[in-house]
């Protein structure tokens, strides 16, 4: 057989480590044969900053062009996160074929897949992003210097990112055409 092949046990008959364990190693094997996508996320940032330092966006003001500039980066930084969720429907959709077969032959419960999912999807792609993205931004571009206001921010970014990431998942699994469920995605994006 296949070095990768498991077991005929049922998922009921074995440990929920070991459960975890299959659905784990798919996940972080398929991470390692494509690059994570986080890493150009996270390259945005310091490009951003050194585009401000050369050419002064004016954030900093307290007038009304000052306060535009201001959310137009928001929606900017927002648009950015809830396109690059739209990497989500092509993930599901080339697993479905599989996740289903062996669901049906009792491989794992859905709830060890998912669970593998959060651990090795959702964190790494939807949670430390906006973070370290977060952390970058707010400062040079002279949102206000409180505590309290900049977690507010990261906060908002990240449950935006999630938020966003679940609408997309959802539409993964309920639209089975990947052009289609990506055509409808960015829809759901636009108009959001």
């Amino acid at each position: 057989p296949c070095e990768h092949s498991f077991p005929t046990r049922r998922s009921s008959d074995l440990p929920l480590s070991e459960v975890g364990l299959r659905t784990d190693f798919r996940h972080l094997r398929r991470h390692l044969r494509v690059p994570l996508p986080w890493p150009n996320v996270c390259s945005i940032p310091p490009r951003l900053q050194l585009r401000s330092d050369a050419e002064p966006l004016s954030l900093h003001r307290d007038d009304i062009p000052g306060f535009q500039n201001r959310m137009g980066l928001i929606f900017f930084v927002l648009s950015i996160f809830g396109f690059g969720c739209l990497s989500t429907i092509n993930a599901f959709a080339t697993e479905r074929l599989l996740f289903t077969r062996e669901r049906a032959n009792g491989y794992y419960s859905p709830g060890a897949y998912f669970a593998s999912k959060v651990l090795f999807d959702i964190l790494p792609l939807r949670v430390l992003p906006p973070l370290v993205f977060g952390a970058i931004v707010y400062t040079p571009v002279g949102l206000v210097p409180q505590i309290d206001s900049f977690w507010q921010f990261i906060l908002v970014l990240v449950l935006f990112n999630l938020t966003a990431s679940s609408v997309v998942l959802f539409l993964s699994v309920v639209i089975k055409n990947a052009g289609v469920a990506n055509l409808v995605g960015t829809l759901v994006m636009l108009f959001k």
